[in-house]
């Protein structure tokens, strides 16, 4: 295989590599944090998990902002987990917050 071909096959299958780091994770009633996500051709993303940029309110309250909407985090859908880039990550869909992990704190 050329290293051509071998970036191409990696950029095509990156998405599906990067979901992997959710399948484990777990919601607070037990159930999964996320579904698949799938990224079209036409640009649309279905799925729940991905990386957002996030920070804290004064009173310690994530809070959650991608592509002009903001998400209040509920303490509960906070889960224990280190972040595994160490950046924000968010599973919800449509206005339901399954799970959150929070980064790395930066000043």
């Amino acid at each position: 295989m050329t290293r051509a071909a071998i970036l191409v096959f990696l950029l095509m299958a990156a998405p599906a590599f990067g979901h992997d780091m959710y399948k484990d994770w777990t919601a607070w009633d037990g159930g999964s944090c996320c579904s698949e996500r799938v990224e079209h051709p036409n640009g649309h993303v279905t799925g729940d998990c991905r990386p957002v940029r996030a920070v804290q309110d004064m009173d310690g309250n994530w809070i959650a902002y991608e592509r002009g909407k903001e998400y209040r985090i509920p303490p509960q859908a906070i889960r224990p987990i280190q972040s595994p880039d160490g950046r924000s990550h968010l599973c919800e869909m449509h206005g339901h917050i399954f799970c959150f992990v929070p980064g790395e704190v930066r000043s």
